[in-house]
């Protein structure tokens, strides 16, 4: 089957913003992990408070599209995935971060 514009629009915009959160998490997660510089905290809450919303509605977007439309649902279902496999990643990236930004504020 192939998608209409409207659900292949949505689909591939919401691909890159879990590609993008995760690749842009990901990046200053390492950032902070190898240098320990408290700035990357800062960065990685700001990175959150613009990321989680931006998620939310995405993924509000897809499960809507789910129940609204006939077909399609292999793939709204993979993109919804995709988006919600953020959220232990997220998690992780964030008490690893919080134990070194524990350790380094210790040692301060």
């Amino acid at each position: 089957m192939i998608l209409s514009k409207e659900h292949l629009d949505l689909t591939n915009n919401s691909q890159k913003i879990a590609i993008g959160s995760f690749i842009i998490g990901t990046i200053i997660f390492l950032l902070f992990y190898r240098t320990e510089l408290m700035v990357f905290t800062l960065v990685g809450m700001l990175f959150l408070l613009i990321a989680i919303p931006v998620n939310i509605i995405y993924l509000i977007r897809l499960l809507y599209k789910v129940f609204t439309s006939n077909g399609y649902r292999n793939q709204i279902f993979i993109t919804i995935l995709m988006l919600l496999i953020n959220i232990p990643i997220s998690y992780f990236y964030f008490k690893t971060a919080l134990g070194i930004a524990d350790r380094v504020l210790m040692l301060d």
